[in-house]
């Protein structure tokens, strides 16, 4: 329980930069344009007035179920990172809004989740010990976050923590540090 509650602060302090963001509108009245229950984004200091929200335009990623959880599965895709060279796996979550009409032009904030330690083929963000799939949804229904998709990539490519690439490309290694900030914000 002491778990739950500590990963429900770093959730919210993490969201706390985007709560000043996009926020859905409230549902239209009868005679209203059909536009109004749109979410939109709101007006917001930190984003310049004339930004566009640009929508997804690459190919669709291979996903596959690997978990189901009160708030909408987990799937998980390995990714070929282009620049990197790299191979591997990337876990992501989808917000119950993610396929809501209402939501169809919203762009929503991603998070990305970095596990820490080896993560070679496991994500401690994709199990049941942090539940902040389900806490981010709690907080979009008190209307204390938005919904937000998490990306969950691999960090390393071995469990020998004599081997490990913490996240930086090392010379005559695979260039993790490239996977990391480039190819996975690409695939994002």
């Amino acid at each position: 329980m002491v778990l739950a509650g500590v990963t429900a602060l770093a959730l919210s302090a993490a969201l706390a930069a985007c709560s000043s963001g996009s926020k859905p509108a409230p549902d239209a009245k009868a005679g209203d344009n059909a536009a109004a229950a749109t979410p939109v984004p709101a007006a917001s200091s930190a984003v310049p007035k004339d930004s566009k929200v640009v929508m997804p335009t690459g190919p669709a990623a291979n996903l596959k179920k690997v978990r189901d959880t009160k708030a909408g599965p987990i799937m998980m895709t390995t990714l070929a990172g282009r620049k990197s060279g790299v191979s591997a796996d990337v876990w992501g979550w989808v917000p119950p809004q993610y396929n809501d009409p209402k939501y169809a032009k919203f762009g929503f904030p991603v998070l990305t989740l970095y596990a820490g330690g080896q993560s070679n083929g496991y994500n401690t963000w994709t199990d049941n010990q942090l539940p902040i799939q389900e806490i981010d949804a709690q907080l979009v229904q008190e209307q204390k976050a938005h919904p937000f998709i998490m990306i969950m990539p691999l960090q390393n490519l071995t469990g020998d923590e004599h081997q490990s690439l913490d996240c930086s490309d090392i010379p005559g290694q695979p260039k993790m540090g490239t996977w990391m900030s480039q190819d996975i914000p690409d695939f994002i």
